[in-house]
């Protein structure tokens, strides 16, 4: 079990987490999947029964592609802060920057 589409209740540990807290606290913790359709990672605790849905390289780099693929004009993110590394807005900008000026 993954903990996709299970009943949840409205407590929340913590209902603000960063990126960078989510790479340095949950990441080498909890169990990483992958949903093909939605094309995004979600970790799983099942001791904690947490679930928590979130962005990485991964699903950064196919949402790239796909504003690049669609030909799309930009992209939107949510959250700046939380990247304090800009590991994954430095993604983007490369990405985009590298695709439209060369």
């Amino acid at each position: 079990m993954n903990g996709y589409s299970q009943p949840a209740s409205s407590a929340c540990e913590n209902p603000v987490l960063t990126y960078d807290d989510l790479k340095k606290n949950y990441v080498p913790v909890f169990t990483r999947f992958w949903d093909d359709q939605s094309k995004v990672p979600f970790l799983f605790n099942r001791d904690k029964g947490v679930w928590i849905s979130y962005d990485d390289l991964e699903s950064n780099t196919n949402k790239n592609n796909y504003i690049l693929q669609e030909h799309l004009a930009g992209a939107m993110f949510w959250e700046l802060s939380g990247d304090r590394t800009a590991e994954l807005i430095g993604n983007t900008y490369s990405q985009l920057n590298n695709s439209y000026f060369t």
